[in-house]
């Protein structure tokens, strides 16, 4: 069986990207499964394309980089290559969706659905507060996404023969909004990387007491969260905060006027001495979709993590094992404060590390692929009785 797999996300300029993280493994694991011989890549444009190009998507209703061009050279592969499945790492590909469904009526077609965008885009323009211009330019932009996000997954998950989610918060919106289940759920996870504890020992950190880190890209929620943490805790816990992240260091000003015992590193080449020397990690985020590849990556580190019910959506653990469950400004404080004024300079958390290999490698995300994958083989073989 020959499948095609479609994404914008393969390649981007922000490696650091959950998404794109995220897109990786899946096609690494589906090319095992079917092998390289029979998966075929059609990557849509990245992140960076010309004015053009998205003025030309928003005009025809589309997102992801997706173009009725796009859409033509698809059918054509289609064709070409004998497809039986469509796998898709979008739930906002709709047109094209539905183009092949009805076109292609004996091709199944898998939807892995990072996030139900709907929720997302709602969410992202409910944070934004004030009538300012750069909030009035915002607000068109979230809600125009929102426009296009409802009108492409009800064509999406319409047509969609399988559909994956990444945990249950969203299979309950997919049923919610589009009166969908998942036919399986498979939550972020990450490769054990052992080589990560033999990084150098070189000190990336210049103060000697317990330090905090926050590792994330420079996008809406996490500075929203940070901006927050920074206002609000960091002033009244012993401890230092360390940013990392990708274009983070357009924030350096801003946080290190707030507080003195704020330091913003920026993108860096390797997270992985920022991560392994930190006392523990910091996820202060309040919206978004999906599940939060920060807080997997940090659990592969065997790291002590505070953080919101957000950033632990989709993630079995125990709180007070794992380090804390902090929605206040006052939850914080308290879960820090009782590491950092015991003096506890522990760096690895055992519990952090043995949930990450038993739940959030890629071992378990492939067995889950492979069952899927078992499933449709068998509803192709039918098929063709």
């Amino acid at each position: 069986m020959n499948l095609l797999y479609i994404t914008s996300w393969m390649t981007t300029t922000s490696t650091m990207n959950g998404r794109v993280q995220g897109v990786n493994r899946n096609y690494m694991h589906i090319k095992s499964i079917v092998g390289d011989e029979k998966c075929f890549l059609y990557e849509l444009p990245g992140e960076n394309v010309p004015l053009f190009t998205r003025l030309n998507k928003y005009a025809q209703r589309r997102l992801d980089c997706m173009t009725k061009f796009h859409e033509k050279k698809i059918i054509s592969v289609l064709k070409e290559k004998k497809i039986s499945i469509v796998y898709m790492d979008s739930s906002v590909l709709g047109f094209l969706t539905e183009k092949i469904a009805r076109q292609f009526p004996d091709i199944r077609i898998i939807i892995f659905a990072h996030d139900i965008d709907q929720y997302r885009f709602a969410t992202l323009l409910d944070e934004i507060k004030g009538f300012s211009l750069k909030n009035i330019k915002s607000k068109f932009k979230w809600r125009y996404g929102l426009y296009l996000a409802k009108l492409n997954e009800s064509k999406t998950f319409k047509y969609a023969h399988y559909i994956i989610c990444l945990n249950s918060r969203d299979n309950e919106l997919l049923e919610k909004y589009y009166r969908r289940k998942a036919d399986t759920l498979i939550p972020v996870t990450f490769p054990d990387k052992e080589s990560i504890f033999n990084c150098s020992n070189d000190s990336v950190y210049s103060s000697n007491g317990f330090n905090l880190v926050s590792i994330s890209a420079n996008y809406q929620p996490n500075v929203e969260g940070l901006r927050f943490f920074i206002e609000n805790v960091i002033n009244r816990v012993q401890a230092h905060l360390y940013v990392v992240g990708y274009k983070m260091e357009e924030h350096k000003e801003e946080f290190e006027n707030l507080s003195s015992k704020v330091t913003v590193i920026g993108t860096v080449d390797d997270l992985s001495p920022h991560y392994i020397q930190a006392n523990a990690v910091i996820c202060p985020v309040y919206s978004g979709g999906g599940m939060k590849t920060k807080t997997c990556e940090a659990l592969m580190y065997g790291k002590t993590i505070f953080g919101t019910t957000e950033a632990f959506t989709g993630y079995d653990v125990d709180y007070g094992k794992v380090g804390g469950l902090c929605n206040t400004a006052e939850e914080f404080i308290a879960a820090i404060s009782d590491k950092s004024d015991a003096g506890c300079k522990e760096k690895f958390n055992e519990y952090s590390r043995s949930i990450f290999l038993e739940k959030y490698s890629h071992n378990y995300s492939e067995r889950l692929f492979l069952d899927l994958f078992e499933k449709i083989e068998k509803s192709l073989l039918l098929q063709g009785t």
